[in-house]
């Protein structure tokens, strides 16, 4: 059987850094969407729980469920604007193309 030339060896340990490299760039970008898309979701049921919660739990005035709404729908708002963004930007569908690539450039090392 003939030796792998030197310049050889190092081209595949210079291309399996490369692949590792971005593997781990992909690892990164799926890692930040996950946490926007966790706090998307936790927002979505967490602020409509809480009001609820806390409307069913306390004996509250006028004034106080009035502030508790206006907390409350202000929260919402943002997190309506979040979806549309995560929506337009398609986050899911980055997501899973970042876990695949990074999947596929690590079974390359």
């Amino acid at each position: 059987m003939g030796e792998i030339p030197n310049n050889k060896r190092l081209e595949c340990a210079n291309y399996a850094l490369h692949a590792y490299g971005t593997a781990y760039i992909f690892e990164k970008r799926a890692s930040s969407i996950q946490r926007k898309i966790k706090w998307l979701s936790f927002l979505g049921v967490a602020v409509p729980a809480s009001v609820g919660a806390v409307v069913g739990s306390y004996a509250l005035d006028e004034a106080q469920i009035g502030l508790l709404l206006f907390v409350a729908s202000s929260i919402a708002i943002v997190q309506l604007l979040l979806s549309i963004w995560s929506l337009t930007s398609n986050w899911n569908t980055n997501l899973s193309d970042y876990l695949d690539l990074k999947n596929k450039n690590s079974r390359v090392c």
